[in-house]
């Protein structure tokens, strides 16, 4: 995996947490996209974890939370990702 496509990963899901209304579903329909053609589950979780250690507001922190736990499964089993 390249650094260049997981920053690219990384500056599109900031750009989703500041730009989009429905955020959480942005979030999640992106993060569908790149585990089937982009990045692995464990990069797209250490990328998420990245954003949270920057000084991210409540709510971003919040949906990103809850992102991480689709993907560890913490979650309904029709939403984990």
């Amino acid at each position: 995996m390249h650094l260049s496509e997981i920053e690219k990963v990384k500056l599109y899901i900031k750009e989703i947490l500041l730009n989009e209304k429905n955020n959480q579903e942005s979030l999640i329909n992106y993060a569908n996209s790149v585990l089937k053609s982009q990045i692995s589950q464990q990069d797209l979780i250490s990328v998420i974890e990245s954003i949270r250690l920057e000084k991210i507001d409540e709510t971003s922190d919040d949906l990103l939370l809850e992102l991480l736990d689709f993907l560890a499964g913490w979650c309904s089993p029709h939403m984990k990702l």
